[in-house]
């Protein structure tokens, strides 16, 4: 071999072997961040009452919301969050636990609530064109815990749960 094939094959190899001692503070992946999954609960203030909730995030999530459930504990519900506000529209197809519902602007105040009924196909719409966040709760558990319209969801919890499941609270307007 000539002396300049040589050089080039040492140089070579001495790239390669400084490439992989590089630093590892500059090289390292972040430290892995959970993320929780859609089924994990996360604790919500809504007026003055601590709930726990599952977020629906996804289109999928938001089509099975609390389908095939046969029940929620007292404080227990599941927050839908939307992109973009707008009118909404839910039914029980194949939700066998009467629900009430609440639908909440985006700063978070509680705007509307309707009940919702077993197996019922029927739409319960807002009448609001700017919802984005939809609680549904046991039937009654709005008018027991006096949650009434203009009760305030606390969306610094509401943003550290999304954060929580992976996802940016910005992409919920938030």
């Amino acid at each position: 071999m000539n002396s300049f094939v040589l050089r080039l094959l040492l140089l070579g190899s001495l790239i390669f072997v400084f490439a992989g001692c590089g630093d590892k503070a500059a090289t390292a992946k972040p430290e892995s961040v959970t993320v929780e999954p859609a089924s994990a609960w996360f604790p919500v203030t809504v007026g003055d009452q601590s709930i726990k909730v599952q977020l629906a995030l996804t289109d999928d999530e938001k089509q099975r919301g609390l389908m095939h459930r046969t029940g929620l504990a007292e404080n227990e519900g599941m927050l839908f969050l939307f992109e973009t506000p707008r009118k909404q529209s839910f039914w029980m197809k194949n939700t066998p636990t009467p629900l009430s519902i609440g639908y909440f602007t985006q700063d978070g105040v509680l705007r509307e609530i309707y009940k919702m009924y077993p197996h019922d196909f029927t739409a319960v719409e807002s009448r609001r064109t700017d919802i984005p966040f939809c609680l549904e709760m046991n039937q009654g558990w709005f008018a027991d815990k006096k949650v009434r319209p203009g009760s305030q969801l606390n969306l610094d919890e509401l943003r550290a749960a999304i954060k929580a499941r992976g996802f940016e609270p910005v992409q919920f307007g938030l």
